[in-house]
């Protein structure tokens, strides 16, 4: 509910709505019987409900402790940059790991590409004829699916 405080009347109500919606799916109703509860206009509208509070749930506690991490580092920092300033080898060396898991952390990196090129052997001579031909049929779909030639 944009352009709305998180104490209205509104907010307060719908955010009830959830709650109740998230409720009944936890004793097992169907998104149909908590739309029709609820007065959900479909099913859909329910499950979206549901959703949107079990993510509340879940986020605000690891917002919380990522915010208290990220003050954790940031202190830790604080506490090294004296040292840092003096050309401390080890608190430079330190103080970029922290800023490694900072980064990481609040996802600052850009994610990593991996890209896998070569062929798949395996050589085992411990396998009966079917479960050699088995096998190399499954890297052959393996290969087939990476695009490895």
């Amino acid at each position: 509910m944009p352009g709305q405080s998180r104490s209205s009347p509104k907010r307060i109500a719908a955010r009830e709505r959830q709650r109740l919606a998230l409720e009944l799916r936890k004793i097992g109703a169907s998104f149909d019987a908590i739309a029709k509860q609820l007065g959900y206009r479909s099913r859909q509208a329910a499950a979206y409900s549901v959703d949107a509070a079990l993510k509340r749930i879940t986020s605000g506690p690891a917002e919380e402790l990522k915010k208290l991490d990220v003050e954790r580092l940031d202190g830790y920092l604080l506490a090294l940059s004296t040292r840092i300033k003096a050309g401390d080898a080890f608190a430079i060396n330190t103080a970029l790991g922290v800023l490694a898991r900072r980064a990481k952390l609040l996802g600052l990196d850009m994610p990593i590409e991996h890209k896998i090129d070569g062929k798949i052997e395996m050589e085992s001579p411990d396998l009966s004829a079917k479960g050699k031909a088995e096998l190399e049929a499954a890297l052959a779909e393996v290969e087939r699916i990476l695009g490895v030639q």
